[in-house]
Order: C-alpha cells, then structure tokens, then sequence
C-alpha cells in the first residue's frame, strides 16, 4: 500500500474540504463581462477595452491578482459562464437578491444612473414610478434594473442595440440603461431618441464569484478601496469626455477671430435677454417673484396636475393691519416690513414651494405636491412664526391666510383655485385675523 507523505496528505484534504483554498492557488482568474456595453466595458478583437477594463487593471495592481479575460458574446452568456463554473469571476454586474442565492459580491466598483430612452417627441417624464408601473420598458437580457426599478412586467432583448430597434419599431415606450452608455450610442448610432430623464437609481456595478471562490472577494474589496478618487475622475474624463473632431480646413483657422467675435456679440445680447426676462418676472421691492412670475408657475402646476395628475395647493398671506402701518409710519417703513416678511417666508419654506408677491401687501405661496391638509400645516407654521419674529413698534406682526387646492377646489381652472382662496382668507379677515382658512365653514385658526 502506497503511503504519502503528511504534507501530501493535508494538501489534498485542505482542496477537498476548502475549495476557496483551490481557486486562490491559481496563477491566473479568467473573467467574464459585457462585451457590447461601451464606454463602460466592451471587447475590440478579443480584447478587453472601456472603463471596466481599466478600473481591472488598478485592481490587480493593488490585489496581486491576475486575470485573464474569457471572451462571450454577450452579457447573458457571460452570466451563464459565471454559474456553470466557465469564468471565475464576472465584472459589472449588480447586487440582486436573485443573484445572491448563487454568488457573493464585492464593494462598488462603480456607480452609474439609470435614464429612461424615449423618442425625442415623449413629454418628460415627471413620475419615473408611475412611468415604470404603466409603460413598456426594454432591458437587456440578465440585467439588473428590472429588480432595482421594482419592475414587474419588461421586454428583454439581447442587446442595448437591438432593445433600440425595437423602440424605434414602436414595440416599448422606453429603454433603461446606464446614461454613460446611452450618451455615447444615442450619439452616434440613434440621434432620433434623447434621454427623457434619470430614474434616480444608481447601477452600483461590482465583481461577484460563485459563493465556493468567496476567498477571491477578500482580496478584491482591498484593492477597490485603494482605487483614489483622483484616478476614478481620471478614468470618467478618459472614457466618457466627448472630443469633438478637429477641423479639416485651413479657412476655418483664418476666421477664428471673426467667429470668436460673433461669438461674444451673441452672449452679450443673449445674456441681456436673460437678465431683462428675469426682471420681468421678479418683484423689484421684494426680489421674489411678481404676480407675472407667479401666474407662470400656476400654468406650470396646473399642466402637471392634467398631465400626471400631480396635486398643489396654494396660500394667500395678507398681512393685518397694514394700512396703519404705512400711514403712522410711512410708505417707507411699510416697505421694511415687506422686505423683512419676504425673507423670513423664504427662509421658512421647503425647496419645492414657490413664493411670490401677489401684490400689495399680499403673498402667494404654491405648494407642489401637496395636499389641502399639508398645505395647512405649512400655513399654520408660518402664521405662528410671523406673529413670534416679527414686531413693530414692539407688538407681534400677524397675518391672515386663505388656502385652497386643485383637486378639492369646487369647479376647476387657476382662476377659480385662487377664487377660493381669495374667499377663505376674506374669511380669515372676517373671523378676527391672524388666523388660517381652509374652508368656508371654518372660523377658528
């Protein structure tokens, strides 16, 4: 009978029992990856180029690694490699629960968004869930959005090209992708589609290796965590900076000033245009918006409550008493106390609101998104805050609100919103002042 030595024997017990132990003894790891996804990670006669293909290299440099990439056609075959033993470790994918039960995943490589592709003629999309639950979206095949977005119902297609196609056909409203990767494919292949909007989730693209090679992980996330800042930033400009074409003409040198020139004359006026359009909005006293400015952004929240259905309520403020103020004071004093009501309202606000000098000593507030009952919470908070900051002749300023919301308001139309809320604060008046009115019937603040 054959004996083997000790060393012999532990080294074969240590692979049968520790497989890990294996896969970390090996010379070389072959990879897999997506070979039709540039910028991000593409494959050029077998070899591996895009962002990807960068960030990798950092990585053996920092882990001691080495890899070797193992070539596939496409992203589902490269995740079928990845479970059926054919690569050891698969670069860009994303986290899911699914994919969890078969593989264990390092630390983010990389993030990148996820943007919604429409024909440039789709209105924008103000809802990305709704538009996710309602319309027909196109993935490729084995990605990980469908699970990131919740989405329940999708078309796969093996390619982000051929997913392209079949927008083009009319066969989905959207394609999903990463919007590094769309930039550039929109770019040169598909100029009739644009980036509609973000979803506001993240692809945070990782490694992952079968859950028996879990040792590989350990020395990768080491290795990503030595990958600076700097570098990354190096890498984004490297790979996703558009350059464009230089000029193939001599004359085009020649009348460089007189473009220049033209150039600057076209900023200049543009830049005017800007300016007096912005004054033709603003209040001059106030610097809030004026009530041309304010009938803007109604028309704008009207459309987007047609359109998506989308709520928003609106606040009149009067201030009580102001007509004493201005004749036992002066006009300029009255003007103070509008100044000083402007920026305490803006400091007082949420970034959604828009607030906006109705005129005289009247303030619109519009409160996007929100409901009857939430805009009187914000009303009721700043009626309290005016009467507790504010004084003159060291009695507490106080204020009067009428508030009202499109969807709960009788009838329909701007002009009957802001009927209705004229109404609620000639209410809030008429019960003593200082006080909020949502309803009619009401009376107490």
């Amino acid at each position: 009978m054959l004996k083997l030595p000790d060393s012999k024997i532990l080294f074969i017990l240590g692979i049968i029992l520790s497989p890990s132990a294996w896969s970390a003894q090996k010379s070389e790891l072959s990879y897999c990856i997506d070979p039709n996804w540039y910028p991000l990670s593409y494959t050029d006669n077998g070899t591996h180029k895009g962002l990807s293909a960068d960030l990798i290299k950092r990585i053996q440099i920092h882990s001691g690694l080495s890899f070797v990439l193992h070539n596939t056609n496409s992203w589902s075959e490269s995740y079928s490699e990845i479970l059926n033993g054919g690569c050891d470790v698969i670069f860009d994918i994303q986290s899911t629960e699914k994919r969890r039960k078969h593989l264990v995943f390092s630390d983010v490589i990389y993030k990148s968004e996820l943007v919604f592709v429409t024909n440039k003629q789709e209105r924008y999309i103000t809802d990305p869930k709704a538009f996710v639950r309602n319309s027909r979206l196109g993935l490729v095949d084995e990605y990980g959005p469908s699970d990131s977005l919740n989405i329940q119902s999708a078309s796969y297609y093996r390619s982000l090209k051929s997913g392209l196609i079949a927008l083009f056909n009319n066969e989905i409203d959207a394609m999903v992708d990463s919007s590094e990767v769309m930039q550039y494919i929109l770019m040169e292949e598909f100029p009739g589609f644009s980036i509609n909007s973000g979803t506001g989730v993240y692809w945070e693209l990782r490694a992952a290796v079968k859950k028996e090679n879990a040792s590989i992980i350990k020395e990768i996330n080491p290795a990503i965590a030595a990958i600076s800042t700097d570098e990354l930033n190096q890498l984004r400009q490297k790979w996703f900076w558009y350059k464009e074409p230089k000029p193939e003409f001599q004359w085009l040198y020649q009348i460089s000033p007189v473009l220049l020139l033209l150039c600057f004359a076209i900023y200049y006026f543009y830049s005017q245009g800007v300016r007096l359009k912005a004054l033709s909005v603003k209040d001059e006293l106030t610097s809030q918006l004026n009530r041309r400015g304010i009938n803007k952004s109604l028309r704008l929240a009207y459309s987007l409550f047609l359109r998506a259905n989308i709520n928003f309520s609106i606040i009149i403020i009067d201030i009580d008493h102001f007509k004493v103020i201005n004749d036992k004071h002066g006009h300029l004093e009255g003007d103070n106390v509008l100044k000083s009501l402007s920026q305490l309202l803006q400091h007082q606000l949420r970034n959604s609101d828009t607030l906006g000098r109705w005129g005289g000593e009247e303030f619109m507030i519009i409160c996007f998104n929100t409901e009857l009952n939430d805009a009187v919470a914000i009303a009721e908070r700043l009626r309290a805050t005016i009467e507790k900051d504010m004084k003159v002749d060291g009695k507490s300023l106080t204020a009067s609100f009428g508030i009202a919301d499109i969807e709960s308001s009788p009838g329909a139309g701007i002009d009957n919103l802001i009927r209705v809320a004229d109404e609620r604060l000639y209410q809030a008046k008429m019960s003593g002042r200082n006080r909020c009115i949502p309803d009619l019937a009401s009376c107490e603040a």
